[in-house]
């Protein structure tokens, strides 16, 4: 062996030993950082419960559930853990990537949540068990109005070639399933052309970082469901009040699509005001109006609205109006439901996500004359709590 390759062998010797020292300094290091660093319950920046410790039994070992929740507690612990999320995101931006957890990065600062075909039976069980539903209430006014999501209507700004299935197609189905049905007393209501028309007039439907729609967005929907149920909602004056400018939805936390994206949260109030309490039943609490700062303030300040998702709200108001409303609904609904508040005297909203109660007793004892199921797409296809509710099951936990 020549001098030039002893000393060229020495370097490489120097330097894996060098490697090697600084691998096992890490690993002390975070070995020491993981029992000293702060457990935290909660992630902010993720909206969601951390895994915490989990309890070691005889059990859970045999299961194997014990090293899933090990490993679990592990991820949602490691020190520093939001850097290193920031950073992998950092990683695929830099690598091209669009698409994570079920939602695409897409044009014009947008994250769309994909809609897929996964159960079409699911969906078409709920279907049959609103349409038995209203067979029994032939004399009350009933309305279906399933709002199409972002991947629908602005599909024009997904990835080119994303594998993501048609809601328009989806829906064409339903809706041809719900007009078989023959019920006199129901009517479809679909805001899709007007919401076309409206992009097409860059007018924002959809918060970009965020799955629910604008409340500009809840206003075209309500402005197109009035039109069915007869209101008068040309007359109505409504005043424009920005609450939040820096809104950042739940697509970014759940994706890990990190923005500086961020829009502005409106309420629309109605002029001349209408008085509305609001009853939150299931809470046994009563607090005036519809909007909460609590929720404005939170994680999520589309809370704003009532605070977020209750099992059964009764909205009463000084409405010149004899009208009684039902509403099922998911969060979408949360941003309508102030549109309706001067058209009806009274309004019950039921989410069936939480809501434990016999609908029956209630459509029959609080003198119900309309009926209105209000979802969005997404949430539609692939809950199964409506048709529990409806059949009057209960719910998995």
């Amino acid at each position: 062996m020549t001098d030039r390759e002893a000393r060229e062998r020495a370097r490489k010797l120097r330097f894996f030993r060098l490697l090697g020292i600084v691998f096992l300094m890490m690993i002390f290091l975070l070995s020491f950082l993981r029992l000293v660093w702060p457990r935290k319950s909660y992630s902010a920046q993720e909206r969601r419960s951390l895994a915490q410790l989990p309890e070691m039994t005889t059990e859970n070992l045999k299961n194997g559930t014990f090293s899933n929740a090990m490993e679990d507690y592990l991820a949602d612990q490691f020190p520093a853990r939001n850097v290193w999320v920031y950073l992998d995101e950092l990683r695929g931006h830099i690598m091209g990537e669009k698409y994570s957890q079920g939602v695409y990065r897409s044009g014009s600062g947008y994250l769309i949540e994909e809609f897929k075909r996964k159960d079409d039976a699911r969906a078409a069980k709920t279907t049959k068990a609103v349409i038995d539903y209203l067979r029994e209430y032939p004399d009350i006014r009933a309305y279906f109005m399933l709002i199409p999501n972002a991947s629908w209507i602005l599909k024009d700004k997904l990835p080119k070639g994303a594998p993501i299935d048609s809601q328009e197609e989806w829906y064409a189905s339903w809706e041809q399933e719900v007009r078989n049905a023959g019920l006199s007393n129901l009517t479809v209501v679909s805001p899709v052309q007007t919401f076309i028309d409206e992009t097409k007039l860059d007018k924002q439907i959809y918060y970009r970082t965020d799955h629910h729609w604008t409340t500009y967005g809840a206003y075209v929907g309500a402005k197109t469901l009035a039109a069915s149920m007869d209101l008068p909602f040309e007359n109505q004056n409504w005043k424009q009040v920005q609450v939040h400018s820096r809104f950042q939805g739940t697509l970014m936390s759940k994706s890990g699509f990190y923005s500086r994206t961020a829009d502005a949260i409106e309420l629309y109030l109605p002029e001349p005001e209408i008085a509305c309490v609001t009853n939150y039943k299931e809470q046994q609490k009563t607090l005036p109006g519809l909007y909460s700062s609590e929720g404005l303030a939170g994680d999520d300040p589309y809370e704003v609205f009532f605070g977020g998702n209750y099992p059964w709200l009764n909205i009463s108001t000084n409405a010149k109006s004899n009208r009684k409303l039902l509403i099922f609904k998911d969060s979408y609904a949360n941003a309508m439901i102030g549109f309706l508040c001067p058209f009806f005297s009274e309004i019950h909203v039921v989410d069936p996500r939480y809501y434990t109660g016999d609908i029956r007793t209630l459509t029959a004892s609080a003198g119900i004359t309309d009926i209105c199921f209000l979802y969005n797409i997404n949430t539609y296809y692939e809950d199964g709590s409506l048709s529990l509710i409806l059949e009057g099951g209960e719910a998995d936990e």
